[in-house]
């Protein structure tokens, strides 16, 4: 009897220990992926600092005592979680996993599930995935509902840290953002007309800010390629391929394209002072942005995926010195495969309002539709019945219809799990994009 005690003894000393090992290998491992517990702990009464650390705690200073830092507020790193604005706002589902930034999805999917990598703090500075930081990309559309808006993402992306967990952004960058709102298309931006109709040399751009029934319409092609030290250095083109043949279309007015190739746009302009810049053709705005340097030269590489588009143009406009460069080209386009035929070209934009719109048969392309800085691809739409429809992707020069991860398989699409875009679609839908 007495062994049987002994036995038993033993056995619940060794599950006691099992226990208290597990317990501080989860202890450890837990303190390990969250530095920032230790803040925690260091404003918990009673905490002191040795007098001959130097360390200097910047969360305890006024939004005056900040200023000489250069710093301007934004937020604070809440326990490693990104948190925006007063303390009284909760904090958003990015977390700091010693040098990189996280999505928290909850305490189950933390345990098991994905870790999504959003960006990394290098030197005390945020650096969001560029693949975050637009509304269009895959990236952001998959994980939207765990991340803050895209106005967000940009205020903390280039943010940095004061220890221990001041969050801030440069009276500089603030000035940048604000300036950033400044930089809006209008139809003067393109030196453009709003009117209801245009002539044989010119082409739409779309409403714009034009009101009621009127299009911006502007001329096939323009130029003004410098104004005194700010000017276009350098407009190539070429086919998207390892083996490039550029060409240059600064001296240019007309430009041979084909329907559904993607081409390379590489420019650079030369400026003396901050600047507005916007790149489209003439359905849809590729790229626009600000730069802030006070001299030097912005030099890019954008892609785009041709369908009907009639121009391509780039412009520049340094709005306190009231300077403008532009350069217009008309783009010839060529049909060099059935691929493209038989059908109307519509943009990612405009994909739901065009398919509710068409009727049974209709054949839809959206060309070059963008999942990230890199990933693109053209898209078919059939309309096979007055809510159905069969998405194809391009697979090396043959349609092939478009996967999506249902419990039940089915070739056709209903109508009613459209979103906005094409690429929404199919990253809400889980599609095989």
């Amino acid at each position: 009897m007495k062994c049987k005690k002994a036995a038993e003894s033993i056995a619940i000393n060794k599950i006691i220990i099992l226990i208290l090992i597990l317990l501080v290998i989860a202890l450890f491992f837990f303190f390990y992926y969250r530095q920032g517990i230790w803040d925690y702990f260091k404003n918990l009464p009673g905490y002191t600092v040795d007098p001959k650390d130097s360390e200097v705690d910047y969360s305890k200073m006024s939004p005056d005592e900040l200023v000489k830092y250069d710093c301007v507020q934004i937020g604070k790193i809440h326990l490693d979680y990104i948190r925006l604005g007063s303390e009284s706002n909760p904090p958003t589902k990015l977390y700091l996993e010693r040098q990189n930034i996280f999505i928290d999805f909850g305490k189950w999917n933390y345990l098991f599930g994905e870790k999504v990598f959003v960006g990394i703090v290098g030197k005390n500075i945020i650096n969001i995935n560029p693949d975050f930081l637009d509304e269009s990309f895959t990236s952001y559309l998959k994980y939207k509902d765990y991340l803050p808006s895209i106005a967000e993402l940009k205020i903390i992306n280039g943010a940095f840290i004061l220890k221990p967990n001041v969050l801030c952004r440069t009276d500089a960058q603030n000035k940048e953002l604000i300036n950033q709102v400044s930089c809006v298309e209008s139809c003067l931006v393109y030196d453009g007309e709003c009117k209801e109709t245009g002539n044989n040399d010119e082409v739409s751009l779309g409403g714009l800010d034009c009101k009621g029934n009127q299009e911006c319409f502007v001329k096939n092609n323009d130029e003004k390629i410098n104004d005194e030290d700010f000017r276009i250095e350098k407009l190539d083109v070429s086919k998207f391929a390892i083996e490039k043949q550029i060409t240059s279309l600064l001296n240019n007015q007309e430009f041979k394209v084909s329907v559904g190739t993607r081409y390379d746009f590489d420019f650079s302009i030369t400026y003396p002072n901050s600047f507005c810049y916007f790149i489209r053709t003439n359905k849809i705005l590729l790229k626009s942005g600000y730069q802030a340097k006070e001299k030097g030269s912005l030099v890019s590489l954008i892609t785009w995926t041709q369908s009907d588009d009639k121009t391509l143009e780039i412009v520049g406009i340094d709005i306190l010195n009231n300077k403008k460069v532009l350069k217009r080209i008309k783009l010839n386009s060529e049909q060099t495969s059935n691929l493209y035929s038989g059908g109307k070209y519509i943009t990612n934009e405009d994909f739901k309002k065009e398919v509710i719109s068409a009727k049974k048969g209709d054949i839809l392309y959206v060309l070059g539709t963008k999942f990230s800085f890199m990933d693109t691809g053209n898209y078919k739409i059939e309309k096979t019945d007055n809510n159905k429809i069969v998405i194809y992707k391009e697979y090396f020069g043959k349609w092939k219809i478009v996967d999506c991860n249902w419990w039940w398989f089915a070739d056709s699409f209903n109508t009613d799990k459209l979103k906005n875009n094409l690429a929404e679609t199919l990253v809400t839908n889980k599609c095989d994009y």
